[in-house]
């Protein structure tokens, strides 16, 4: 469907004008979350926790996760028998629990082998099979495949119902999908051990997701019931 009779350039230009927004400006730093903390996850945590043939089945589980939370997001969005300010703030606690609940578990792992005598971190570790190893690394890929879906269908539901207009939407979606692409790119700059550590590297997602969730609340609609 055409939504737009504007030419390119234009849409361009103003799409980059949400910048100046307060709504996007209380948005930005929850959308650069959503790119910023794969690199962590999948490549800083992932291939250095784990062996080759394991990862690979903990990639499945982390994208099975995420069409879990993609369904449990569209289930708690669609209770009309609650506000959609109710309805927001449910989704904002369980997607922040999910996602410190992974967390958590790969800062203890990384603590555990910095305060070890593995020799080979923090650039990789020892006993990457061992099932104490694996364990936990599953439940934190689970988790964080669960929130990673979720998060980012509550941002495009929050698009959906903070702008009305097709164009609105449209350059809104666009301007998400320019903030998360800046957000991998730094993420991966950063993703080299011997550039950023990886705790700072896990502490910094953190710092995003929360700084994202509290500025997001400026942003969440109001308390009127609508199907």
């Amino acid at each position: 469907e055409k939504v737009s009779d504007e030419p390119w350039w234009v849409e361009m230009k103003e799409t980059l004008a949400l910048f100046r927004t307060s709504k996007m400006m209380h948005l930005t730093l929850l959308f650069w979350y959503t790119g910023f903390n794969q690199p962590y996850q999948l490549v800083t945590y992932g291939n250095r926790f784990f062996a080759d043939g394991t990862f690979g089945l903990l990639l499945a589980l982390f994208y099975s996760m995420e069409i879990i939370g993609a369904w449990t997001v569209a289930k708690l969005l669609d209770d009309s028998t609650r506000s959609l300010l109710m309805r927001s703030k449910r989704c904002l606690m369980l997607f922040v629990a999910t996602m410190l609940i992974g967390t958590a578990v790969a800062l203890y792992m990384e603590l555990y082998r910095s305060y070890s005598d593995d020799d080979e971190f923090p650039g990789g570790v020892e006993h990457k099979q061992a099932w104490w190893n694996v364990a936990p690394g599953a439940v934190a890929m689970a988790f964080w495949g669960f929130s990673d879906a979720f998060i980012q269908g509550f941002s495009y539901w929050l698009m959906g119902v903070g702008y009305k207009e097709g164009t609105e939407k449209a350059r809104a979606v666009g301007y998400f999908k320019l903030v998360q692409s800046f957000g991998w790119s730094a993420g991966f700059a950063i993703s080299p051990v011997d550039r950023v550590g990886p705790i700072v590297q896990l502490l910094l997602t953190v710092g995003c997701c929360i700084g994202g969730v509290g500025l997001s609340l400026l942003e969440l609609p109001g308390s009127d019931a609508e199907a």
